[in-house]
């Protein structure tokens, strides 16, 4: 009788050990170069590029697979895709993480930007390593510098007091999307509203050149022109839309009139400014009959 031999086979897959191999056969192999020469069809596949305040969590997922997903799609269709990846690590959150730490902040930055590249690099993405971006680095934030200095050799940025919301822990401004119940979404610190010196640029001055070439358009949402020929056209060039409840008493014959009103700014203003533009419109803010001003974006009362 012929001895049988029998091979057990361990039916379990092992990521750590499986991922691994293939990963770094993939990196040996460079199959995910991308040579910005070739002159077949290109693609050009971007997502947001994540913030280094640590490790790598599920929202970068999240942002990460689908496009992922999507570049290689693109690439089995034959496209020469480049989908790049970096580190948005320029800002004040980045410097005050690293002061509570005592540690320099290239120190701390570099560091989480090492530990979080590592860690993309496990979900086996398609990025082309060696294009990689690092926001807080000279040799991309010396282009930044560039673009602003040709918008103010022409004329296109300009500094000047608006109001703006001020966080007093982390030093440094917020958008109204980061203030909750009145306190800073990442310090819980109360914020102040206060009138800063700051740089905008002027982009009014291309509303007719973008009203005159919207419609050249063909095919196209026609929600979202109309919304923009609204905001464009406005009397008062401002870019911020406000949706008021103005509460105010008719001039003829002492009736309190009650109803919505949507009106688009470019420029933050301030109460005091809010006052006036409603005495604009014929209506008496702040008095004996009011007005309240809203933003979409979550209801917030101004």
């Amino acid at each position: 009788m012929t001895d049988q031999i029998i091979r057990h086979v361990e039916l379990r897959w092992n990521p750590q050990i499986v991922d691994s191999k293939w990963q770094q056969r993939w990196q040996d192999d460079g199959i995910y170069h991308v040579n910005l020469e070739d002159q077949g069809s290109k693609w050009y596949e971007l997502t947001m590029y994540p913030y280094p305040s640590g490790d790598a969590h599920i929202g970068h997922w999240y942002a990460m697979a689908p496009s992922d997903a999507h570049a290689r799609f693109r690439r089995m269709q034959g496209k020469n895709v480049l989908h790049p990846i970096g580190f948005d690590a320029f800002g004040l959150p980045a410097e005050n993480a690293a002061i509570r730490r005592g540690i320099h902040p290239h120190t701390w930055t570099m560091a989480n930007i090492d530990r979080m590249r590592t860690q993309l690099k496990s979900m086996g993405t398609i990025y082309d390593w060696d294009k990689e971006i690092i926001c807080c680095l000279p040799e991309y934030y010396k282009w930044n510098q560039w673009l602003f200095l040709q918008l103010y050799k022409k004329g296109l940025a300009y500094r000047s007091h608006a109001p703006a919301v001020w966080c007093p822990s982390c030093q440094t401004v917020l958008a109204n999307e980061q203030v909750i119940d009145g306190k800073g979404w990442r310090s819980g610190a109360v914020v102040e509203r206060k009138k800063l010196h700051q740089w905008f640029f002027d982009i009014t001055k291309f509303s007719e050149e973008l009203l005159k070439e919207l419609n050249t358009l063909s095919n196209y949402d026609l929600i979202l022109v109309n919304n923009i020929k609204s905001y464009t056209c406005c009397t008062e060039h401002y870019l911020d839309y406000f949706n008021w409840i103005l509460n105010s008493v008719k001039p003829n014959n002492g009736e309190i009139l009650t109803h919505t009103a949507g009106f688009y700014y470019i420029k933050p203003i301030d109460i005091e400014e809010i006052n006036q533009i409603a005495n604009k419109h014929g209506y008496t803010a702040f008095g004996e009959t009011g007005v309240i001003v809203i933003k979409p974006t979550g209801n917030r009362k101004l």
